[in-house]
């Protein structure tokens, strides 16, 4: 079982549908049918084959949340490329292993980020790739791929060494996506508010992969990485978040009743993960 086919029930089931809402820059809300999605994936796609890049090669990225990298992560589903997203909080020793150990063609980034990256890593400015890309042909591009296929080079926190590189194929994402929309009745009625960092899996297998499958409306808010974690913004009135005791449900209610998570869960900022694992490694105690 491959992605594309999945993918496909919103890119061309559902193509006049709207699929995506994020906040711009002004502050206002911009839209894109999955229609539209499709569309720029494929200009993408057509950019990235005349680049040299074709099934099997990997290509990283290194970036806040932003429409491209939904984008890049459907045109790679279509070239059979494999991903390597990146933790936008690693810096020197982080990000010069895994440059050094995924040998990526390319890293798609923004100038201030891209600042951090290790000397002589080839970049592609992501805003530029995004109007090179607006020149080509939209037409579907669509290598053959199955359930083995590669997808994503996810790479381990590195809490106990090194991180390392874990592969992950095609039929892993669809999957997990298959069954979190089952076990979780995701419809087309729902919308999700995304604030997950898509550079993590769960952003990726949890949300990108469930939203495509089922047809719901995502709402991206901004899901930057800070030091200080607060409320997400782009979290309109327009989009139900709501906690109480036991859980947290996100989008509309489910039928029968709201969704809920039980139990309690601790949530720690990437960055405080990070200084403990530091401190560890100096022997100083952490703050757990």
């Amino acid at each position: 079982m491959s992605l594309l086919p999945l993918f496909d029930l919103s890119l061309q089931g559902r193509a006049d549908v709207r699929g995506l809402e994020f906040l711009q820059p002004d502050g206002t809300i911009a839209t894109l049918t999955f229609g539209e999605l499709e569309a720029r994936s494929n200009r993408l796609a057509h950019l990235l084959r005349a680049r040299g890049l074709g099934t099997g090669d990997r290509l990283a990225f290194f970036l806040q949340n932003r429409p491209e990298v939904i984008d890049l992560w459907l045109a790679a589903a279509k070239l059979g490329l494999t991903l390597v997203p990146v933790n936008v909080l690693y810096r020197a020793r982080e990000l010069a292993h895994i440059v050094a150990d995924s040998a990526p063609t390319a890293v798609v980034t923004t100038p201030d980020l891209a600042v951090h990256l290790p000397a002589g890593t080839p970049v592609w400015d992501v805003t530029a790739l995004a109007a090179a890309a607006a020149a080509h042909e939209a037409t579907r591009i669509a290598v053959p791929a199955d359930a083995d296929t590669p997808m994503a080079l996810i790479y381990t926190s590195g809490t106990t060494g090194a991180a390392k590189g874990a592969v992950l194929t095609q039929g892993n994402f669809a999957t997990n996506a298959l069954t979190l929309v089952t076990a979780w009745r995701i419809t087309a009625a729902d919308r999700f508010l995304c604030s997950l960092p898509l550079f993590h899996v769960h952003g990726l297998a949890n949300g990108l992969h469930c939203w495509l499958l089922s047809g719901c409306v995502l709402r991206r808010g901004s899901g930057d990485v800070h030091p200080t974690a607060g409320t997400p913004r782009g979290a309109g009135p327009g989009v139900r978040r709501t906690a109480a005791a036991g859980g947290v449900r996100l989008g509309a209610p489910a039928r029968g009743g709201p969704r809920t998570v039980p139990g309690t869960v601790r949530l720690r900022h990437p960055r405080a993960l990070r200084d403990d694992r530091d401190a560890d490694e100096r022997g100083q105690p952490v703050r757990g």
